[in-house]
């Protein structure tokens, strides 16, 4: 035998071994693919749920409002950041901003209790200013979508 023959079928065999892998390789691109559109989509179904909690919840008044504002705006800008911008929802912002300076959790504790009455005095305050527009929004939220519709798209 021609050793160019051999160096041949080499070749080919070489080709047709590279070909398997690229094929095996891009299928795995593809399941991945799917995996992570699936995972993507029950992740929204998730946020979009907690945004009817969280609606529900401040149409109810079963939360403090300043607090589902902060979450709701948090929760929006994650599904879709310009849906927190429309004039509709722009409250939920509104609120979340002039309440950044306010410090949570353990800064919250260690403040001397005249500065954390005063931060307290300030949330209240707001919350009446605002108290229509943040239940109207929060049940445009409940009203305009289904849990996952307006979403979808998104």
């Amino acid at each position: 035998m021609d050793i160019t023959l051999i160096l041949l079928a080499a070749a080919i065999l070489a080709i047709a071994g590279l070909t398997v892998w690229a094929v095996k390789l891009w299928l795995e691109v593809f399941r991945n693919r799917a995996s992570i559109r699936k995972s993507n989509e029950q992740h929204r179904q998730f946020l979009c749920s907690s945004l009817t909690i969280l609606a529900r919840s401040l149409v109810h008044e079963q939360v403090n409002p300043t607090e589902g504002c902060i979450r709701i705006k948090t929760i929006l800008d994650m599904v879709d950041p310009a849906l927190g911008k429309t004039e509709e929802y722009q409250i939920f912002t509104t609120v979340y901003d002039a309440t950044t300076h306010m410090p949570i959790g353990e800064a919250r504790k260690t403040m001397k209790l005249s500065a954390r009455n005063r931060l307290d005095e300030e949330r209240e305050r707001l919350e009446q200013q605002h108290q229509e527009r943040i239940k109207q929004a929060a049940q445009s939220l409940l009203t305009q979508f289904n849990a996952e519709s307006i979403f979808k798209e998104a």
